[in-house]
């Protein structure tokens, strides 16, 4: 991995919390699981980076092609460009969240 920021995973926020998914989906289920319906509807959809900063779906774009992670330029990223490759992650971090609470 290099030192460049990347796009991590799928989230939604509400501008305080933040909830992760492998997609945009996921991260609705994830943010209802947790808070409930509490301010769904003015969630922002965007994506968490390596760095931990929740970014919009601009900002997420610009560092994604940054990254190699999208091989054209787009003005928004949404989590099917990068839907294979976030499930992996997603699904990892999950497994060493387990793994560490056992």
């Amino acid at each position: 991995m290099t030192d460049a920021e990347e796009i991590c995973c799928a989230a939604v926020s509400d501008g305080t919390r933040v909830a992760r998914g492998g997609n945009h989906d996921n991260a609705r289920a994830a943010w209802m699981q947790a808070y409930s319906s509490r301010n769904i509807g003015a969630c922002t959809s965007g994506f968490v980076t390596s760095t931990g900063r929740f970014v919009g779906r601009g900002e997420a774009a610009k560092i994604a092609f940054a990254a190699g992670q999208i091989r054209e330029p787009v003005a928004e990223l949404y989590s099917e460009d990068l839907c294979d490759q976030l499930n992996m992650l997603h699904h990892a971090r999950a497994q060493d969240a387990r793994k560490a609470r056992t």
